[in-house]
């Protein structure tokens, strides 16, 4: 078998991939077995290829496999390694110039190979890439976003540094409004205007961070930039998330400034059920420099010679804290006078639960546990839906067993099992019904 020089091997190498006679192929084994530098080129030639067919070991995207072609020809014509055949042949020292831009040529001529493969894709090199949109922003090296990623657009409107997104916008949550003589009702749907938003028969808004309730034929303005809701009639509720931007809500004869709370506000009066909130004349005056939760107020009738509260404001909440902790030192009085005051007051569905709860337990620390039972049975019936109200009757079913009322007892806790299946109580409840049947 003729032994093939490093210029017949590396010749018959780049004619691989089209197929080689068996004599060739084994001739060429034998001598790339043997020869350092064509087994170098051999390796290269074989990466080259594996990379334009796509099957390198690891799968790469169309921009990948370009940029890697293209360093690795740029790599190699500097490093003298792989395509670049300067390589130190010792027996054919003349041909090396010749074999250095035979082998960039096989190179030049795989990538073009690769280009005309991958018809389509973007050019790379010193091609400029096309600027994009107006109002669009790309990143830094201006490559386009994966399919189905949407690009941020620039918005006027927005402040330095304060990104805007969809939620930031105003809309309707349900109910129907009318804003410039456009009927809204579907949920969802944008304001295109927030002046003069007015609802008939009532509306829940998003307005930024905000959840606000319309009351029956009422109208507001809503400025999201200086965050002021102005009542221009009826009655809103507002729940606002707790953040550092306060929001005002304008009324002709005062503004209720809040920070994160819930309270409703009409024309005279506000009543705050979470929270707390100041109360200023439109001059900015205080006149309720500390709203509690539970707590409302009130202006005085139109007319008047000054603008003032109808009367002091009471802090319900602070008044069921100090009949809890009387309790606790079995003082009922004390604790009888404390919740007498607060439930004068218009209390919260909670809050009231929270009184006629603690009426009980002073009947009960009191020994009249028949009026304790009673009392326990009418929380749990009057708020079912609160927390309250299952400890309320899980209390009541436990009271009658304690007096000796089986068939009462039974019936509690029977209707306790019932309305809570998944109570916190339903073991109990379940092990005393076994009890009381022995």
């Amino acid at each position: 078998m003729n032994t093939l020089s490093c210029k017949e091997t590396q010749r018959l190498l780049a004619q691989r991939s089209s197929g080689l006679v068996e004599a060739d192929r084994l001739r060429v084994e034998l001598h790339v077995s043997g020869c350092d530098a064509c087994s170098e080129y051999s390796t290269a030639l074989a990466r080259m290829v594996a990379l334009v067919d796509g099957e390198a070991n690891e799968p790469l995207s169309a921009r990948a496999r370009k940029r890697a072609i293209v360093g690795a020809v740029s790599a190699a014509s500097d490093s003298g390694t792989g395509f670049d055949l300067g390589l130190e042949v010792e027996a054919q020292p003349r041909f090396r110039i010749t074999w250095q831009l035979g082998a960039v040529a096989v190179a030049a001529a795989a990538v073009a190979a690769f280009f005309i493969m991958n018809d389509g894709d973007d050019e790379i090199g010193t091609t400029a890439a096309k600027p994009p949109p107006p109002g669009i922003a790309l990143s830094r090296n201006d490559a386009p976003p994966p399919p189905g990623i949407a690009l941020s657009r620039t918005d006027s409107s927005a402040k330095p540094g304060i990104a805007l997104s969809r939620n930031d916008k105003p809309r309707l949550l349900s109910g129907k409004v009318v804003v410039a003589g456009i009927a809204l009702s579907a949920a969802g749907s944008e304001l295109t205007q927030t002046k003069g938003v007015s609802s008939r028969a009532g509306a829940e808004l998003a307005l930024a961070d905000a959840h606000v309730v319309l009351g029956k034929r009422t109208t507001i303005d809503w400025s999201a930039t200086s965050r002021r809701l102005r009542l221009r009639r009826g009655r809103v509720a507002v729940k606002v998330k707790s953040s550092e931007r306060k929001l005002r809500v304008i009324t002709p004869r005062f503004h209720v400034v809040v920070i994160g709370t819930s309270f409703a506000v009409t024309h005279r009066q506000v009543e705050v059920y979470k929270g707390r909130v100041k109360v200023l004349t439109p001059s900015g005056a205080v006149l309720a420099e500390r709203l509690e939760a539970g707590s409302r107020w009130s202006m005085v009738p139109v007319g008047t010679r000054a603008v003032a509260p109808v009367k002091k404001v009471v802090d319900t909440a602070k008044l069921l804290r100090q009949a809890r902790a009387a309790l606790a030192k079995h003082q009922v009085g004390p604790a009888r006078e404390h919740l007498k005051t607060a439930m004068a007051q218009r209390l919260s569905p909670a809050a009231s639960a929270e009184a006629g709860t603690l009426l009980a337990e002073a009947a009960l620390i009191e020994g009249k546990l028949a009026q304790a039972t009673e009392l326990y049975l009418r929380v749990a019936e009057r708020y079912r839906n609160l927390s309250a109200g299952q400890n309320a009757l899980y209390a009541a079913a436990r009271l009658a067993a304690k007096r000796g009322s089986k068939p009462v007892a039974r019936k509690l806790f029977k209707r306790y099992l019932e309305r809570y299946p998944k109570g916190r109580f339903r073991q109990e409840a379940a092990s005393n019904l076994v009890r009381l049947a022995e």
